[in-house]
């Protein structure tokens, strides 16, 4: 056989292979070909190698990209501008503190609440729920109803479930720990999930979660004491499936860790969010999902 029909044979095998592992139509292959939307992909506008770097795409903040390197650019910008929000944000307009609330109600008389806000500048700690309840004047059912009405929300027997929620896939325990929350009941898998808070309402933290989970995140207000009884539980029964890095606060190096975590379990779906306290990256894969929590210093 001569070397050209031997190169012809060749290269007629190499098409034949090529064109088993792509799309049947041309139209489709031009879109795989430019899918990424990377400014700066290395593979575009070389139609062989995007076809088979696209068999694994990434999608983050609603646009795919054809690998987890190509959307690195576009995480350290996000990471900036979650910063930025953290820096700037802006204090929230004061809500009427419990100690009038209970005071109003009939709870506390004035002397009562005076004594009780002496002793909480003496000792320099404590809220004033704490420092009512240990002179006996107020029981922590009439506390936990002040403060659902301090932030306009119902209040939430956690006392009466059977078993605290699992939180595989749900919610990272580093988050609700730092928000002192629990779940307390979710209907469905999209349908909506109320969060229960021991000392206050976390607006910006159900915000986050709602948007991370794609379900709507309603605040309630439960006995504090129950709240850090389930916590508790989850400690004890809850594979620490999250990572959080407490000093590990530059862009750059924020960056390179999600882009690492992402390659190693070949995300499928990236999101990231800020809650008070942490940037919030979720790395999705096949049903599951990883968390990866950054704490930031205000």
């Amino acid at each position: 056989m001569s070397t050209s029909l031997i190169q012809g044979t060749l290269t007629g095998v190499s098409r034949d292979i090529a064109w088993s592992v792509l799309p049947a139509k041309p139209k489709s292959r031009l879109r795989l070909s430019s899918i990424c939307a990377a400014a700066n992909c290395p593979h575009k506008g070389k139609l062989w190698p995007s076809w088979f770097r696209i068999l694994s795409p990434v999608q983050f903040e609603g646009r795919v990209y054809c690998d987890a390197q190509c959307f690195q650019p576009e995480v350290e910008e996000r990471i900036r501008r979650l910063q930025a929000s953290f820096v700037n944000a802006k204090p929230k307009p004061s809500r009427m503190p419990v100690g009038l609330l209970l005071l109003q109600r009939g709870l506390v008389t004035a002397d009562q609440l005076r004594e009780a806000l002496r002793r909480q500048r003496e000792a320099g700690k404590g809220k004033i729920g704490y420092w009512l309840r240990e002179l006996g004047l107020v029981d922590e059912g009439n506390l936990t109803s002040a403060l659902a009405q301090q932030f306009g929300c119902p209040t939430f027997p956690l006392e009466r479930l059977a078993s605290p929620l699992q939180l595989e896939n749900l919610l990272p325990l580093t988050l609700l720990e730092s928000i002192c929350a629990v779940p307390a009941y979710a209907g469905s898998d999209t349908g909506a999930l109320y969060l229960a808070f021991g000392d206050r309402v976390d607006r910006s933290a159900l915000f986050a979660i709602e948007q991370m989970l794609g379900r709507q995140t309603i605040g309630c207000i439960a006995k504090e004491s129950m709240v850090h009884e389930l916590l508790e539980q989850y400690r004890r029964s809850t594979s620490r499936g999250e990572i959080h890095f407490e000093s590990m606060r530059e862009p750059v190096e924020m960056t390179r860790t999600i882009y690492n975590y992402a390659r190693e379990l070949k995300s499928q779906r990236i999101a990231l969010i800020n809650t008070r306290n942490y940037i919030w990256a979720r790395l999705h894969r096949e049903g599951s999902s990883r968390d990866l929590l950054f704490r930031m210093m205000r």
